[in-house]
């Protein structure tokens, strides 16, 4: 997890390093394929967290040197984080609805050509 992690924040920072010098990644297809495994990546290390915090903890319990009381938090801020985590997911997840029900209603009308997109070739004016 740590490592995925670091690999991704390093990564992060040098394509911004190399944006602000004018000097893109976009045309590189080891950082296109570097950025299209990067989500993947990003998952695994989020998994790998939680099973080694679930199986760091576990063992104790089984073996009763720990009792399930003692594992848990005592942390009373824990319904802060909680009703956080609902918000912003739900606006995240709101605003992707929006933004796809919007991209296709222009879809719909026949607006799709007129919009601009940084992935389609350029129009050269004859």
């Amino acid at each position: 997890m740590i490592g995925i992690g670091t690999l991704l924040a390093a990564f992060s920072v040098w394509f911004w390093w190399r944006e602000r010098r004018r000097r893109s990644l976009i045309d590189s297809p080891r950082a296109l394929g570097f950025l299209s495994i990067s989500g993947v990546l990003a998952v695994i290390a989020l998994q790998t967290g939680w099973i080694t915090t679930e199986v760091g903890r576990q063992p104790w319990i089984a073996y009763e040197v720990m009792t399930v009381d003692e594992a848990v938090t005592t942390n009373s801020n824990v319904w802060i984080t909680l009703t956080a985590t609902i918000v912003v997911y739900s606006a995240m997840g709101i605003a992707a609805f929006a933004v796809i029900r919007s991209m296709s209603s222009r879809w719909r009308h026949g607006e799709a050509d007129a919009l601009p997109s940084p992935y389609s070739p350029e129009v050269v004016a004859r």
